[in-house]
């Protein structure tokens, strides 16, 4: 879903650096950056609700069975994931700039 959203984006951010003609097609471009942000927030919290149960899952087996401890060795391997290592500042950064772009703000321009 992540590299969707990524695509999504990419698709957007060419739309919008073309330009619009209308202002229906303006109100459009920024309805699906709308869109993807709010599918990129409801990603990240269902990934945190899934980490968090995880978390609690694996504490408490250690807790009842401490004869067998997993909770050093699975939290070695969540932390690998790309998902928990990802650095998304770059989405922020961009939706940023599309919503900037369809305000026609000129903060930051000389």
């Amino acid at each position: 879903r992540l590299e969707e959203l990524n695509r999504d984006l990419m698709q957007l951010t060419t739309n919008v650096e073309h330009g619009w003609d209308t202002e229906e097609e303006r109100v459009s471009f920024e309805e699906m950056a709308k869109a993807i942000g709010e599918r990129f927030l409801s990603l990240e919290s269902f990934i945190n609700i899934q980490y968090t149960a995880l978390y609690k899952i694996l504490k408490k087996h250690d807790k009842y069975l401490p004869a067998t401890p997993i909770y050093q060795f699975y939290r070695k391997r969540m932390y690998q994931q790309h998902w928990v290592q990802g650095d998304y500042s770059r989405m922020f950064v961009k939706l940023s700039a599309i919503h900037s772009t369809l305000r026609g703000d000129k903060a930051g321009v000389q």
